[in-house]
């Protein structure tokens, strides 16, 4: 299978030769599609070189998140929560509210009863 990237794929250029010698970017896609049948590589070729490129990337996406640390997870996850509030999509948990409430409370009183100890 001729190479997709004749010119180094870090070089910047994307191109593909034809049998003409000249080149085309297939990104763009300068020639018609009517003149593909001219080309060394085919839309197929391109197509099953774009899946294992995709599929490389894939796996180092894959290994990545599992090697991630705990607490870079946290300061992700801490950092889309405060994107969500920070957009108004996050709404208030009426329920959490209340639990958050009864806690103040049971906290408050046990404050209470440790600076007035009953006889």
């Amino acid at each position: 299978m001729p190479s997709l990237y004749p010119q180094g794929r870090m070089s910047g250029q994307i191109r593909c030769e034809s049998v003409d010698g000249s080149f085309y970017d297939p990104v763009v896609r300068a020639y018609p599609l009517a003149a593909c049948y001219n080309l060394k590589v085919t839309l197929k070729e391109e197509l099953q070189a774009d899946q294992v490129r995709w599929a490389e990337v894939n796996a180092v996406i894959k290994e990545q998140r599992r090697s991630a640390s705990l607490e870079l997870r946290w300061r992700q996850l801490n950092a889309a929560i405060a994107m969500a509030k920070g957009l108004g999509l996050v709404r208030p948990d009426t329920v959490e509210a209340g639990v958050v409430e009864r806690w103040a409370k049971l906290k408050e009183q046990a404050a209470n009863r440790s600076q007035n100890p009953k006889a």
